[in-house]
Order: C-alpha cells, then structure tokens, then sequence
C-alpha cells in the first residue's frame, strides 16, 4: 500500500492508514510518499525503504513515469484532482479531467513548497517531442480534458508556445499552473489566440498575498505586482485566471490580509463559483 502524504492537513489520515491497512492485511506492508521531510518527521516508513530511491528526487523515475501517464490512465479505479477539475465547466456534462506532468518540480525555492524540497529545487523536464507524444495518445483515447500539473507550465514560455501549438484546433479542454511573471511574459510575446486556439480554460496563478513584501518573501516564484498587472488584462485573456491564495503565512498581519481581500474581491470568483467547485470532488458543503 503506497500512501501519498503531501501537507498538513493529510497527518490524521495517514496516521490512521498506517495503523489500520497492517491491521487489515496482517503485515505492515505501507509506505509513504510525497513531502519527504513530514513523513520522516512522523516515523512512516518513506518509499525509500521499498525500492531503493526517492521516486521524486530520481530523475530517470521521474521522466519514465512522466511519459507513460496516459499509457496507465486506465489502470486507475478512481481519478481525482482535489477541487482542481472542476475549473472545466464541462463537468457538470460528466466529463473526467485527466492530470498530465509536462515536467516535475521547481527551482524557486518558495518556503512553503513541498514540491521545492522533494525534487532538491530542480526542474524535470520531457522534450516537446515527448509532451506531444502523449497528447497525441490522451487524443486517441478520446482523452480531452487535461490538468497540467507542472510547477509551471509556462516556466520557458517558448516551450510552452510550442507544446500548445502541436495541440491547436483539436479540442482538448486544458488547465494550467503558471507564476504570474512567466504567464504575462507568454503572453507578450506570444499573444492570447494560442490560448484560446489549443484549449487552455483555465490559468491557476500563486497570487498568495496582496502585500508585496510578505510576496517577496515566499520566493522567487511570487511577485504581486505581475500578479496585479495580469489581473487588469483579465478582460483579453481568452482563459480564466484562479487566483491561489496562501493566508497564514508566517509574518501575516490584518493589513496584510485586507490587502489580499481587496484584491480577490475585485479580481477573484465569486462566492457562488468557488462554491461551485465542490460539485464533483464529493464534498458534500
């Protein structure tokens, strides 16, 4: 049994699974992957002790299972992104949106990232061959909807102009993760018609905090001026942008706060489409 703990909130529940899978299975047979420096911290057993490696620190895993995503995508009982599909209105018609890693990882180093930490602050990366290769098959399988689910899909925008234009005209539904400073660089140098011509519906940007300081000192991904910038060409961006909003971080104060209000009252979703997004993801709220 592979559990994957990734942040805070998972601890009960994974303390429970490795209490009751050996109690159900009669042998102690469960491990833990996800953010490294948590599991060690609570004494689970990290994947490590399994196979060998840190699946997520391993390049060649990584780039292997990267590629072969949508060869296994059947394999799965259930697939589920959090609350992140259901960005793609097509749900409500009972479409499945399918995650899909271009690459893995970061550089930025933001302090309240685990994925930073697991990969040892580096980007893995498939070539654009490699990434239309299995767009071409998630098309063939009649695959359509698409999360990305890099770091930062735009993180070298000329890749991310050459990826979307293999993919141009063949109605995929797509969502993206992008820093604000690289998703308006795309965008100036290659316009808003790709975004919309490929099938890019949503952009899931890390605004974080209105404060530009307390940005700042998140990391090298978070700049609230690009993020403000953006936000006021929303009106010519093809593609809705989600805003992500990091609250407590350390050093947060009510102005602080108020300032991150402001801006996702005048830029955010409303109440009723942030709601909205619990409709597939069986919470009941």
């Amino acid at each position: 049994n592979i559990v994957c703990l990734w942040s805070y909130p998972q601890i009960e529940a994974a303390m429970l699974l490795n209490m009751m899978l050996p109690f159900q299975h009669g042998k102690q047979n469960v491990y833990f992957v996800g953010y490294a420096p948590l599991i060690n911290h609570l004494g689970l057993r990290h994947i490590s002790e399994f196979c060998g490696i840190d699946p997520l620190k391993n390049e060649a895993f990584l780039l292997a299972a990267m590629a072969a995503y949508p060869k296994y995508y059947g394999h799965f009982k259930r697939l589920l992104l959090s609350d992140c599909d259901m960005h793609l209105k097509h749900l409500e018609k009972g479409a499945l949106v399918h995650p899909l890693f271009t690459t893995y990882g970061c550089p930025n180093g933001c302090t309240f990232c685990p994925s930073t930490e697991n990969c040892g602050r580096k980007r893995f990366s498939l070539s654009i061959k490699q990434t239309e290769e299995m767009l071409l098959q998630c098309h063939e399988k009649g695959i359509r909807y698409i999360h990305f689910t890099d770091e930062d899909f735009f993180f070298n925008p000329l890749r991310a102009y050459s990826i979307l234009e293999k993919i141009r005209y063949m109605d995929f539904h797509l969502i993206a993760l992008g820093s604000a400073v690289k998703v308006e660089k795309f965008i100036n140098d290659y316009g808003t018609d790709i975004l919309r011509e490929s099938g890019i519906e949503v952009i899931e940007i890390g605004f974080e905090s209105g404060d530009e300081e307390l940005s700042n000192e998140m990391g090298a991904g978070k700049d609230a001026s690009a993020c403000r910038r953006l936000a006021e060409r929303q009106h010519e961006i093809p593609a809705s942008i989600f805003w992500l909003v990091q609250t407590f971080f350390p050093g947060e104060t009510l102005e602080t706060l108020n300032a991150t209000g402001a801006f996702m009252r005048q830029f955010g979703f409303s109440e009723n489409e942030v709601v909205g997004r619990l409709k597939t993801n069986g919470t009941k709220g």
